[in-house]
């Protein structure tokens, strides 16, 4: 006997609402999500102490390092995750994995000098875009029971990107052992949720279908302040601090309920350079970062809880010649940010290769995450005039 109209809506109703109440387990990528340049390879080791145009995202003050005109360019792929749903569709039984997306360009930046070379204190201006979080997550499941009727063919999307759009300025002191620099931030923030299904009766009609799509691109701003220096008594070492801003995030009316305020970002990093190996002809390169992220607000699928992640690693310089071929082994170690969300650890490889003319570098990086998926990053940067 099919059901009556009331209760039909009701159904319907319970099916639209039901499945936004958590996320499926997947690993949290919404602000931990490493760009795709030289630091990966490295778990992230030198983000917060590097001085190329990735600097302007991660912490402006590494700028300060730029000695010309400098172009930047990064390209990885997406992750993503499927999961699988069964049992009962208000509580359902949800078993992810996760994967490999498309592949994007992830960071274009160009940093130049002002003021010529001159003696005194380098400033540098810097213009970015970087990719600074993703999530995609595909849920699918049919014959899931809701009360009296079964959910079938449910599929449901989620996806958001977080975009940045960066104009920094740094400055560093005459011998270098300071910097400090500052970036404006002006975020993009697209938000898809996307949810299908049939509603079937104990008769197997159709009584009625799930069907809301909602997409929507919201904005704000905000700024990224950073310091490098070298500790006193040890040049070999150099520390990066960076504060990041939260981020509240304007005409988002649609989806402000899914995902409304970009978390602010405290972090650290340390690198430290060993010389004279092979000879004298080698160096070393030891790094590590830390990340924490906090005043993020929970939304309707999941909650936006606090997240710290770190990693570290290692880089031997490899010289032959005047050409520089670098190697790279981390870790890094990316722990849930909620009872909504896994980790997603993973060790890092990476090798890079700068000839002896010096006016461009590559660097070729791969991860791999321990709950599934393969990430590779690619990053070529350019000296203008060297």
């Amino acid at each position: 006997m099919l059901v009556n109209a009331r209760k039909l809506k009701s159904y319907a109703l319970i099916a639209a609402i039901a499945p936004t109440a958590a996320l499926a387990q997947v690993p949290d990528l919404l602000t931990a999500l490493d760009a795709g340049g030289r630091g990966m390879g490295m778990g992230g080791g030198v983000n917060m102490t590097g001085s190329d145009t990735l600097a302007a995202y991660y912490n402006p003050a590494g700028l300060g390092f730029v000695d010309s005109p400098r172009v930047g360019l990064a390209f990885r792929n997406l992750p993503q995750s499927t999961t699988r749903v069964s049992g009962n569709f208000s509580t359902p039984i949800m078993t992810s994995e996760g994967g490999r997306g498309a592949n994007t360009m992830s960071h274009a930046g160009v940093a130049f000098p002002m003021g010529g070379k001159s003696e005194g204190p380098r400033r540098v201006l810097a213009v970015a875009y970087t990719l600074g979080g993703y999530l995609f997550d595909r849920q699918q499941g049919t014959n899931l029971t809701n009360g009296a009727l079964l959910v079938r063919n449910y599929k449901k999307d989620l996806r958001l990107r977080t975009d940045y759009f960066t104009v920094a300025y740094a400055q560093a002191n005459r011998d270098q052992s300071f910097n400090w620099g500052v970036g404006l931030n002006y975020v993009r923030q697209a938000v898809t949720k996307d949810i299908a299904g049939q509603l079937v009766d104990n008769t197997n009609n159709v009584v009625g279908n799930i069907d809301s799509r909602n997409s929507e691109t919201g904005n704000g701003l905000g700024a990224t302040l950073g310091v490098q220096f070298s500790p006193k008594g040890s040049g070999n070492a150099t520390v990066g601090l960076s504060y990041r801003t939260e981020v509240n995030l304007r005409n988002n009316t649609n989806t402000a309920a899914v995902y409304d305020t970009i978390p602010a970002r405290l972090a650290g990093g340390i690198t430290f350079r060993r010389d004279g190996l092979r000879g004298g002809r080698d160096f070393l390169l030891f790094g590590g970062q830390i990340q924490h992220f906090f005043s993020g607000k929970n939304g309707s699928d999941f909650d936006r809880g606090t997240q710290t992640v770190f990693g570290g690693g290692f880089e031997y310089n490899y010289f032959r010649g005047a050409t520089r071929i670098p190697f790279r082994v981390g870790y890094a170690f990316v722990p849930k940010s909620s009872s909504d969300f896994l980790s997603r650890n993973g060790f890092n490889l990476g090798v890079g290769y700068e000839p002896a003319s010096g006016n461009y570098g590559l660097d070729l990086n791969m991860g791999f995450p321990e709950r599934g998926g393969f990430d590779l990053g690619l990053s070529v940067s350019y000296r203008i005039g060297k």
